[in-house]
């Protein structure tokens, strides 16, 4: 069992060892940043309750749209929420 030790000043300054399971992994470099900046994407996900055949329909219009599930579904209910 580990003895108690003082707390002073060194040993509350001292650096903090990083779990090997904490770390990045070594084998990949951080992708370039584009010079143009993308628009901020908007992070709010929206889920549903759906017949499997309502599921699909949605896929596909989000697809022909080209847009994420999340986004046809909030443009669907900013569209709702206007009338």
């Amino acid at each position: 069992m580990a003895k108690p030790s003082a707390l002073t000043v060194d040993v509350m300054n001292a650096p903090q060892a990083s779990p090997i399971g904490g770390l990045p992994s070594r084998g990949f470099a951080e992708p370039p940043q584009n010079k143009l900046q993308a628009a901020p994407k908007n992070d709010a996900l929206v889920q549903i309750r759906c017949s499997k055949a309502v599921a699909k329909e949605v896929k596909r219009a989000a697809v022909e749209a080209e847009m994420t599930i999340s986004e046809l579904m909030l443009v669907c209910f900013h569209t709702y929420m206007k009338k």
